[in-house]
């Protein structure tokens, strides 16, 4: 059974709450016509529901009676809009699926700024709502675009892997956050919960030989300028249409100009600032040309409003959703695996995910508690086409899906230091080169580990390099250079295992130079200065000088090709970078100990582990 929805809003003058006139359309037929539609919340009820999913697992764990009475206003909610459009009636015995699509209904062309998608229309996807032979409802928020670009087919193919069999879906994700120490958002949402979670679904996929592959790329930093060349970049190397999703992990707001008409809202998006570690508001029409003149389909969105057609108030409801990793993470895993494992329909597959995280609504709250929260409503899809489905080729139809694609763990996740990874990469930016220092202990190391092997995976670098000046015998420049063939013998740079005989550090130098030439990678010397710098009357580590000179070589002749540099992090825990070893004025980048709540996390963490 298919229901469709369309609503024109009436003046609020005079009105404790929005209203509403709508027609209700079943297998295209009229049914319901001009039906008065009253918001479920007034304003008071509106802040109890802002209180529930903002602060009430984050900051007040232990308010449970207030979150007792939010919960029961929330499960009213779909009741309340099914029974005044008098829903139920129109169901038939024979219907056990039920499709609703919700539109605004346009007036002289233009939409109204009163939208009736500000409602929770999908508590309509409840049960409980509907008549007991229902098992399966879904509900599709249509919406028009004036962007032209932004009307694709319905069908969406997946991209081939030279040599292979199997197919890959190309996923691009922006993150951008407010990087000031001294910000108020430092504390808001985990800026890695996105991409670890990706890169989890990423190895499962690959490690149980599933038929679809995801690839993930990242734009670095996260400003607009950024993107519009990572996507310039990709067009020009792989043809256009190469990206089949666009994940947008940025903060969102709506509002309007000082002064301005309610009806002259407009939505922002937080990107990185190019000029410093703030933020910088890029209006959502202007990012949306963008995704649009270069053919992707598909744009997830997790602002902190990105789920509202915001009228009256600035609710950050879908921050709440964001915060929690643990919702997020059920939601994300199984829309990915609906959506390109199972070959559902982008609307089911989200249905899907709401449905995962209603009936294990169990989140992650202050002090390490577990608390149930009703916030399986807050995920939403937008969507300008009938529906959105991603094709299994032909020949990967029959094989089945991954009986072991389950909950991702996070194994390499880093919890905590999300925030410094981005400061990081913001670094690099300007130059390709960092310093990065910091106290004994205070987990470099594990940073650059982790920042490595995510760059790999998102092809940030194609491999990376660690010399460990801590751990390995390096204290000759053939010791480096033995390790450097060594590291890159294991890559998939080349197919063949380097190794030297009786040539001269020159000669080895010269070979390994010829095989830097053609593929970006990272260079980690992590306690070069460590080793350099010790009490002795003649410093241990005499090979500073030439590794600096040789790694300068290699990254000058990338530069020559007009390719992009190989990185370089130099970490240790003198705080200054000497002047004499020909690198210029390098940005430093301190890493500091971790916030207590970050730290009672990992505990956390490692409890649940063991």
């Amino acid at each position: 059974m298919r229901l469709k929805i369309v609503a024109t809003p009436e003046s609020r003058e005079g009105k404790e709450r929005l209203r509403w006139r709508v027609d209700v359309f079943s297998g295209g037929q009229l049914v319901r016509n001009s039906v008065a539609l009253e918001d479920p919340l007034d304003d008071k009820d509106k802040e109890l529901c802002r209180w529930y999913l903002e602060q009430y697992l984050q900051k007040e764990p232990y308010s449970a009676s207030t979150a007792k009475k939010a919960t029961s206003t929330l499960e009213g909610y779909g009741k309340s809009l099914a029974e005044q459009l008098q829903l139920p009636e129109l169901v038939l015995q024979s219907d056990n699926e039920i499709q609703v699509e919700v539109e605004d209904a346009t007036v002289d062309g233009t939409h109204p700024h009163d939208s009736v998608h500000q409602l929770f229309w999908e508590f309509l996807e409840d049960p409980s709502v509907w008549p007991s032979t229902v098992s399966a409802i879904c509900v599709r928020r249509a919406i028009e675009t004036a962007i032209q670009p932004l009307r694709f087919s319905q069908r969406i193919s997946s991209w081939p892997c030279s040599g292979q069999a199997r197919q890959r879906v190309n996923i691009l994700l922006v993150t951008a956050r407010d990087l000031r120490r001294d910000s108020s958002l430092y504390t808001d949402i985990s800026p890695s919960i996105v991409i670890d979670l990706l890169s989890e679904i990423q190895h499962r996929l690959t490690l149980g030989g599933s038929a679809i592959d995801i690839a993930i790329e990242v734009v670095r930093p996260g400003t607009l300028d950024a993107l519009k060349q990572h996507l310039a970049d990709s067009k020009r190397i792989h043809g256009p249409g190469y990206y089949q999703v666009i994940h947008l992990d940025v903060h969102g707001k709506v509002g309007t100009h000082r002064g301005a008409l309610r009806s002259s809202k407009y939505g922002v998006l937080y990107f990185s600032n190019p000029d410093s570690y703030s933020v910088k508001a890029i209006r959502a029409s202007e990012v949306a040309k963008v995704v649009g003149q270069h053919s992707i389909p598909i744009v997830v969105l997790n602002a902190c409003e990105s789920a509202r057609a915001n009228a009256g108030d600035d609710a950050n409801i879908a921050k709440t959703f964001a915060k929690s990793g643990s919702a997020m993470a059920k939601f994300l895993e199984t829309f990915y695996r609906e959506f390109l494992l199972e070959g559902q329909s982008f609307t089911i597959s989200a249905m899907a995910a709401r449905r995962v995280i209603r009936m294990e609504p169990n989140r992650d709250a202050r002090f390490q508690m577990s608390t149930p929260l009703c916030d399986w409503f807050v995920p939403v899809v937008y969507s300008s086409a009938e529906e959105i489905h991603f094709i299994r080729p032909d020949s990967l139809n029959n094989l089945p899906a991954d009986p072991s694609f389950q909950q991702p763990t996070h194994t390499d996740a880093l919890p905590g230091r999300g925030f410094d990874l981005l400061r990081l990469e913001k670094a690099l930016a300007t130059g390709g080169v960092v310093y990065l220092t910091g106290p004994a202990g205070v987990g470099k190391t594990a940073l650059l580990h982790y920042a490595t092997s995510l760059w790999v995976k998102t092809s940030f670098v194609e491999v990376s390099v660690f010399l460990d000046f801590s751990r390995q015998n390096l204290l000759s420049m053939d010791a480096i250079l033995d390790s450097i063939a060594d590291q890159l013998s294991q890559s998939d740079i080349t197919s063949d295992t380097i190794q030297f005989m009786s040539e001269s550090t020159e000669e080895k130098s010269k070979r390994l130079l010829d095989l830097l030439h053609d593929s970006r990678v990272a260079f980690i010397l992590d306690g070069l200065l460590d080793l350099r710098y010790k009490n002795d009357a003649e410093p241990r580590n005499q090979t500073a000088a030439p590794l600096l000179q040789f790694l300068q070589l290699a990254r000058a002749q990338r530069h020559d090709l007009q390719e992009p540099d190989h990185i370089m992090i130099i970490s240790g825990c003198v705080k200054n970078f000497p002047d004499n070893l020909a690198l210029g004025r390098l940005p430093v980048y301190e890493l500091k100990g971790l916030s207590i709540s970050e730290s009672v996390d990992i505990i956390h963490q490692i409890n649940t582990v063991g």
